[in-house]
């Protein structure tokens, strides 16, 4: 074999290992339980509530820590850092739909390191893929198809879990009781006025811990109703900071 012909084969190989070098996936497993409180749609809430209050659930969720980052407003930083997820919750297994590109809130981590205090805080959300569960819409009775995603805002008034604006940080590591959770369920809205209906149900965070090999790839989006959820439903449960971005 020619010297020319090893260097371009070595040149080569060097190039396709780029990308996967430059990945540095974390997985976390998320535990806790449905609070029993809920907002939002009338209809949605009374037909949910009962099926999800008091139960358990376990989440997984991927990051790249190699994601790029991009300003955002309120001082966050915007990564798509989020490249699996999985849900169980109160009985129900979810899967998990694809990644809107056009959406800053789906497949999303968002990172703030504040000074302290409780006018800045350090703060940040993880906004999973949507997910769907079919035996939640036939449990649930409404003749509607329901889409899933799992929020977490993790908030420190002491300024003191970050240590910058970056995705160095380990989940496990942080104070789980300053996790607030809320799954957001979206379907098709039942009036001209709002296309989208939607009710809230806060969950605890009780446990996190590292590692999880059931964990799965993201798929690219099924349709162009999923990015249209993501850009008409989610921004309403952001902070002001951030939803003025969208």
């Amino acid at each position: 074999m020619s010297k020319l012909l090893t260097r371009t084969l070595a040149a080569l190989a060097l190039c396709l290992a780029a990308p996967l070098a430059s990945a540095a996936l974390v997985t976390y497993t998320v535990q806790g339980g449905f609070t029993g409180a809920a907002t939002g749609d009338a209809a949605i809430a009374a037909a949910l509530d009962p099926l999800l209050a008091g139960q358990s659930l376990s989440l997984t969720v991927t990051l790249d820590t190699a994601a790029a980052g991009s300003a955002a407003p309120g001082g966050f930083t915007l990564y798509g850092a989020v490249t699996a997820s999985t849900a169980s919750f109160a009985g129900f297994d979810s899967t998990s739909g694809g990644c809107p590109s056009a959406s800053d809130f789906i497949c999303k981590v968002a990172v703030h390191d504040g000074v302290g205090g409780f006018l800045d805080p350090d703060q940040l959300h993880i906004f999973p893929a949507i997910a769907h569960a079919d035996a939640l819409d036939a449990a649930a009775g409404l003749g509607r198809v329901l889409e899933l995603q799992f929020l977490m805002f993790f908030a420190d008034p002491a300024g003191l879990a970050l240590a910058d604006d970056g995705l160095g940080f380990d989940l496990s590591g942080l104070n789980p009781a300053r996790f607030t959770g809320q799954l957001a369920v979206f379907a098709s809205g039942t009036s001209l006025g709002d296309p989208f209906d939607r009710a809230d149900f806060a969950f605890d965070i009780s446990r996190i811990t590292t590692g999880d090999a059931q964990a799965q790839a993201l798929p690219e989006p099924g349709s162009l109703a999923l990015g249209l959820l993501a850009l008409a439903g989610v921004r309403r449960c952001l902070p002001t900071t951030l939803r003025s971005s969208t």
